[in-house]
């Protein structure tokens, strides 16, 4: 009689049929490039930001089926490994990227927690009035590009564009 010890398939063995299912399945996910950030995060892609790994998981079974039973020769397609195959295959992230937030809004965020945590109360309002001002601005200027926007270019003499890339309005005399 032959010994068979060690001559089992591994344990953890995953059919590379079931890899390259879930891989063309996250290939084929309506990902957008950041806009703010294409810079320094060329090659990155994003996700809308309700989607879940878990939701994406659940559509990829909905999809194929066969891909929830095992049998001899393959593995059946787990959460563990859909993740996997995620997190360390593809430049997805789920989500807007955190670059494209405001940098001075970020600042003065973290600078009102320091001075939450040290008790500094009077250095904290002063701050949190900062952050109020920025906010106004900001605002205003939301409201200046909407407007700007509604003209009626039919009867004014201006045309506004705005780079949306780097957030600069452009005007241009006509």
């Amino acid at each position: 009689m032959l010994d068979g010890r060690g001559k089992h398939q591994t344990h953890n063995f995953t059919d590379n049929g079931v890899l390259e299912v879930i891989r063309q399945f996250i290939a084929a996910l309506p990902a957008r490039q950041s806009h703010y950030s294409r810079e320094r995060n060329n090659q990155r892609k994003f996700l809308d930001a309700n989607t879940t790994k878990r939701s994406l998981f659940r559509q990829l079974l909905l999809l194929n089926p066969e891909l929830l039973e095992a049998n001899d020769n393959n593995t059946a397609a787990t959460y563990h490994l859909f993740c996997r195959t995620f997190n360390f295959e593809f430049n997805v992230a789920i989500g807007f990227p955190r670059s494209d937030l405001c940098d001075t809004c970020e600042l003065l965020k973290y600078q009102i927690a320091a001075a939450t945590r040290e008790r500094n109360e009077p250095m904290q309002q002063q701050l949190q009035q900062q952050r109020m001002q920025h906010w106004t601005e900001s605002e205003v200027f939301y409201n200046e590009l909407r407007a700007a926007n509604n003209i009626d270019y039919e009867n004014g003499d201006i045309i506004v564009c705005a780079d949306y890339e780097k957030n600069f309005p452009f005007q241009f005399p006509v």
